[in-house]
């Protein structure tokens, strides 16, 4: 009587050209009882174990289904007011945020003190004609309404022409940190490189990263008094000489990249992949010099000025409309008028509101207001993370 040898073992019936098999087929010889029978050949294909599963992260458990999962309501209608009741008052909080500037209040008092006079100082000998009359808002629709939305979609534009050149360099500074510590090469000229060569790509990227982001985030210098007042041109110089500083760091990092390839190649990476990482190289410091071209150059001036000249001058003109509605209401004319005058302020305040919002996105990197702009720092942080985890990553699959 025989007996099976285990799965993977040799066996000493098994043919000669069993023995010829590749690695990866094992060969096992079964028998009957008796021994009778011819000998039978097993395959089993021996794989390897599995790799254990990667550690979680920061986040993976969190609960991210509601707003607040320690206070649910079972009562849908009350969570969709509760939500709609908040965001109706940020949004008016964060008008006034906006509103609240001498160049509105100036605004305000152009409306108000123009409606007045002409509903009140008489223009006829008896004084009972008041200059009121039924205008038209085509004046207002050239002169603010065309080109504050004209600036407007070039900022949107430019807002998200930078949301796309942002994205770009996110994915280059991942794919030259992946490139240079997981590509490795082989012939009878090669060698490894030096043991810290991922720490130092890796602090090249970081520098080139931090740089770009300082540079993002210096305040607006190409505002007409940056150009026309002493105290401007003064601030503009610093500004300009600062910029210029990060930019070199940038172009330091980036020649410190290119030099890195060389060293790969010293080692044995083939011409091939030495051009490919030196072409993410030079898409990375496009996509900045694009960045940079967007935090530099601003809408027309022309257009600016010519929108924040008429915000203020045609309300005046319009005064002869809001008479004219105080007047002809019918009703007390105390009440006319503060009608009246009521319906300026929310024309002014539409004027304004436009502007604010052009003013806004004018520079999509750096305001007052954060919630404005393109969270530059923490896409920083967030690009910065990226890089820890193929690093961490490299080093995984290094120790397998």
């Amino acid at each position: 009587m025989t007996t099976t040898p285990p799965l993977g073992a040799p066996a000493a019936s098994a043919s000669r050209r069993s023995s010829e098999l590749p690695a990866a087929v094992v060969v096992g010889v079964a028998t009957t009882d008796d021994g009778d029978a011819p000998p039978r050949r097993t395959r089993a294909t021996a794989t390897a174990p599995p790799p254990p599963p990667p550690p979680p992260l920061a986040g993976d458990h969190d609960d991210v289904t509601s707003e607040a999962p320690r206070r649910r309501c079972k009562i849908p209608c009350l969570v969709s007011w509760e939500r709609d009741l908040l965001n109706l008052y940020v949004a008016f909080s964060t008008l006034a945020a906006h509103m609240r500037t001498p160049e509105t209040l100036l605004g305000f008092l152009v409306a108000t003190s123009s409606t007045v006079a002409y509903s009140l100082l008489p223009v006829s000998a008896d004084g009972q004609q008041h200059l009121a009359s039924r205008l038209d808002f085509t004046l207002l629709g050239t002169a603010v309404v065309f080109p504050v939305s004209f600036l407007i979609n070039e900022t949107f534009r430019r807002r998200e022409m930078a949301l796309q050149r942002l994205a770009h360099v996110k994915a280059l500074v991942c794919q030259i940190q992946a490139a240079a510590v997981l590509w490795r090469w082989r012939g009878a000229a090669s060698s490894e490189p030096p043991p810290e060569w991922d720490d130092q790509v890796a602090a090249t990227l970081q520098e080139a990263v931090a740089a770009m982001t300082d540079l993002l985030l210096l305040p607006k210098w190409s505002a007409n008094r940056h150009l026309y007042t002493e105290q401007g041109r003064s601030f503009r110089r610093r500004v300009v000489n600062r910029q210029r500083t990060l930019t070199h760091r940038f172009v330091r990092a980036m020649t410190r990249l290119h030099a890195a390839v060389e060293t790969l190649k010293a080692c044995g990476l083939t011409p091939s992949e030495a051009t490919r990482l030196n072409q993410y190289t030079y898409l990375l410091q496009t996509e900045f010099e694009s960045l940079v071209m967007i935090k530099s150059y601003r809408t027309t001036s022309i257009a600016r000025s010519f929108v924040r000249c008429m915000v203020l001058v045609c309300p005046a003109f319009y005064g002869p409309y809001f008479a004219w509605i105080a007047y002809d209401s019918g009703a007390d004319p105390a009440l006319g008028l503060g009608f009246a005058l009521a319906l300026s302020l929310v024309t002014t305040t539409v004027l304004q509101g436009l502007v604010k919002v052009q003013r806004a996105l004018e520079d999509p990197f750096c305001s007052v207001f954060p919630a404005e702009v393109i969270a530059v720092k923490e896409e920083e942080e967030e690009t910065l993370a990226r890089l820890d985890v193929v690093r961490a990553v490299a080093r995984e699959m290094r120790a397998l």
